[in-house]
């Protein structure tokens, strides 16, 4: 039988744990900040428009325009999302900690 003095305090192991998931947390949160630089890029998709107005009218040039801008706000709102998903683990790992450190 491991003497008391050999087994970890579950409160340590917990509070480890969920330090290294809030540090992770931070790892998703700025890769998640490098992507946001990124969403700007999909307006040049917006090039397009100058072959397809030629080869199909106006008809392309709306096509393409609303294609575009369905792309963006796709884009965005999954950006958001997870930014808001990573903001509620944050707050909700860092709870755990403050009631781990008590």
């Amino acid at each position: 039988m491991p003497e008391p003095a050999d087994t970890p305090d579950p409160r340590e192991i917990l509070r480890q744990r969920a330090q290294q998931k809030l540090e992770a947390n931070a790892r998703n949160m700025a890769k998640l900040q490098r992507d946001k630089r990124k969403l700007p890029w999909l307006l040049v998709i917006l090039i397009l428009t100058i072959p397809a107005g030629y080869l199909w009218g106006f008809r392309g040039v709306l096509i393409v325009l609303g294609g575009t801008v369905f792309t963006l706000c796709s884009a965005f709102y999954l950006w958001w999302g997870h930014a808001v998903e990573y903001q509620q683990k944050d707050a909700a790992l860092r709870a755990e900690l403050r009631k781990l450190s008590a």
